[in-house]
């Protein structure tokens, strides 16, 4: 959501500048200014966008874990402690915008896109205990907790689709290029992808 309210502003800040550009345009009659200006205003608002979160998702799974400990070397019945974790993941997206390569053609009115940033996967996982069954004999320690936090939090790093994420972000890239690149497409600048990558016809 937070992201979507960025873009809203973005756009309406982009729309506005371009606006006082024409109206300057029309005041000053510079035409000789034009090709500077339009790559000033180009990659002046590409580079404010910086970082880009182009999706979030969150997880959640619960596990169970058992622990058997023999008593008297056997003589006893064995001690049973039960352990229940609930671990929520949260899984973000993003791209630095910072290490897109990006050429601005004035004369020829073409934004070239040489080089797009991979996807940064950040995956967060938190741990809370749900609930345990212990005895007085087999007790959980601070050791023990620690190993099923730790484990819980690497089943939860396994379990998140790396691929299927950077697929989905890939898609909401092009999605946000459209947005970003709002200002060239008024300047009726042609989008050229250099990178084999995305589907122009879009942008």
């Amino acid at each position: 959501m937070n992201t979507i309210k960025y873009f809203i502003s973005f756009i309406i800040g982009a729309m506005a500048m371009l606006f006082l550009f024409f109206i300057w345009q029309k005041i000053t009659g510079k035409s000789a200014d034009q090709v500077q200006n339009d790559y000033y205003i180009i990659t002046n608002q590409i580079k404010k966008m910086n970082k880009l979160v182009v999706m979030e998702q969150d997880f959640s799974s619960m596990q169970k874990t058992k622990f058997s400990t023999e008593l008297a070397g056997g003589l006893l019945p064995a001690s049973e402690k039960k352990i229940i974790t609930f671990t929520k993941t949260h899984a973000q997206v993003s791209y630095d915008l910072n290490k897109m390569k990006i050429k601005v053609d004035s004369l020829g009115k073409k934004l070239i896109i040489q080089e797009l940033p991979n996807a940064e996967i950040k995956i967060t996982p938190s741990v809370e205990i749900q609930s345990f069954d212990d005895s007085f004999f087999n007790r959980f320690d601070e050791n023990d907790i620690k190993k099923i936090t730790n484990s819980a939090k690497e089943n939860a790093f396994k379990t998140v689709n790396q691929n299927r994420l950077r697929s989905e972000g890939r898609k909401q890239l092009l999605i946000d290029l459209n947005q970003i690149f709002v200002l060239a497409k008024a300047l009726n600048y042609k989008i050229i992808d250099q990178t084999g990558t995305l589907d122009t016809s879009k942008l």
